[in-house]
């Protein structure tokens, strides 16, 4: 599955927020702090609230204002996610989000994905409108 979604947002404003919500995470799991330079490559575990159960994390090829990936699993399913970003502009970007899957999940978790996808994306860049100093 992919997407791709303009916005009104730089691609340095978008990855960063993306590598900060990064760090949070993995600060907050590991309680160890990481550069972004350190992320790539990382292998965290996390307990999922919605689920309860165990997923690991890896995170895979980081770009600075470009790419962004990970890689999710839970049981047998696993998710391999990217971020491609484009600038169009001094405050716009392209972003091309995809969602690989090792199995394919129930229909049901991902009713519809590129909706879905389009509304976080969305949220992210509402977020960083709404923030910039």
């Amino acid at each position: 599955m992919q997407v791709e979604v303009s916005l009104k947002v730089s691609a340095e404003e978008f990855y960063q927020l993306l590598i900060s919500s990064l760090q949070e995470e993995v600060e907050m799991v590991t309680h160890k702090k990481y550069t972004e330079d350190q992320l790539s490559g990382l292998r965290y575990k996390k307990k999922s609230h919605a689920q309860g159960q165990t997923v690991k994390i890896h995170v895979g090829k980081l770009i600075s204002n470009k790419h962004y990936e990970n890689s999710f699993a839970i049981h047998e399913i696993s998710t391999h996610v990217t971020y491609d970003l484009e600038p169009t502009g001094p405050l716009s970007c392209k972003v091309l989000y995809k969602e690989q899957y090792s199995k394919k999940p129930k229909a049901s978790l991902l009713n519809p994905p590129q909706r879905r996808a389009k509304k976080m994306i969305r949220a992210c860049e509402k977020y960083i409108i709404d923030h910039r100093g």
